[in-house]
């Protein structure tokens, strides 16, 4: 037998060629195509029915057929394990560009809200970052020497010396076996490599073992510092307005609709002779 080759998307596939001579009445080849969805085929047999081999017995003819017939079976085996290879490469292609896609989205939704994830190795003792946390905090990997540091050192470094002893008490509750974290999450200072200092949200769930133990804790820090700043100024406001009201020498009164004292200066309290304004 000779072997000649055919064409698969471009890969070699080898066919048997059977020498001799064609009887002329019968066609000199049999030429064989096949097209499949989204695949290129086109592959190339002989007959054996139209081969004339002198002198050939009837069961030498049917061993080249059978040998044909096999070589076919198994060649149209490797087309299809080539197509679901390529389908598989394919959906393969798709889910990635699909969480490709949906890590970007991620990403703008977590610049959007100031958001940032964080990673505590309870058993190993050090807080996981990545770049995206430590550009939160003003600073890089090159600068921190790595992508992990100790607790003790991290908390040393970037929160705030009053917050720092209830945060390390959270952390160490973690590891009690009815600990939940906080639903309204924590609210610290984060002292930033820059000198700036950030007003956090940080929302924690815990993350355990076979036996219950919490192993890791997973977490985000929000930047709420301009929330804090508004309500900063909003309680100045209010300070001063009251401090206002207080030093002055007019009796002013506010009542409810039924008439009833709710609050006066201390001037009006003194000349209307009120010591309490809850009994008045």
């Amino acid at each position: 037998f000779e072997l000649v080759d055919a064409s698969f998307a471009g890969a070699p596939v080898p066919w048997i060629r059977v020498p001799g001579t064609v009887r002329p009445d019968s066609g000199v080849f049999w030429h064989y195509a096949m097209s499949l969805p989204d695949r290129e085929l086109q592959l190339r047999a002989y007959s054996a029915t139209n081969f004339w081999l002198p002198g050939q017995s009837t069961r030498s003819r049917l061993f080249l057929l059978s040998m044909l017939l096999a070589v076919f079976q198994v060649t149209l085996y490797v087309v299809s394990v080539a197509g679901r290879e390529r389908a598989i490469a394919h959906t393969i292609e798709q889910r990635t560009e699909q969480l490709a896609e949906g890590q970007r989205k991620l990403e703008a939704a977590m610049d959007i809200s100031n958001l940032v994830d964080w990673e505590l190795d309870l058993d190993a003792g050090y807080f996981v970052f990545d770049d995206r946390n430590l550009r939160f905090l003003r600073t890089d990997a090159l600068r921190e020497g790595g992508y992990r540091m100790a607790v003790a050192d991290w908390v040393s470094t970037f929160v705030h010396t009053d917050d720092a002893p209830h945060l390390l008490t959270e952390f160490a509750r973690a590891r009690e076996a009815d600990y939940e974290a906080p639903e309204q999450g924590l609210e610290l200072r984060l002292l930033c490599r820059d000198g700036t200092q950030l007003h956090v949200l940080a929302r924690y769930t815990l993350e355990r073992n076979c036996n219950g133990r919490v192993t890791r804790i997973l977490g985000t820090s929000q930047d709420i510092s301009a929330r804090k700043a508004v309500e900063m100024a909003l309680r100045q406001s209010e300070e001063y307005n009251r401090s206002i009201v207080e030093s002055s020498q007019d009796c002013i009164a506010m009542l409810d609709l039924d008439g009833r004292l709710l609050d006066m200066t201390p001037y009006g309290c003194e000349r209307m002779g009120i010591a309490d304004l809850t009994a008045a």
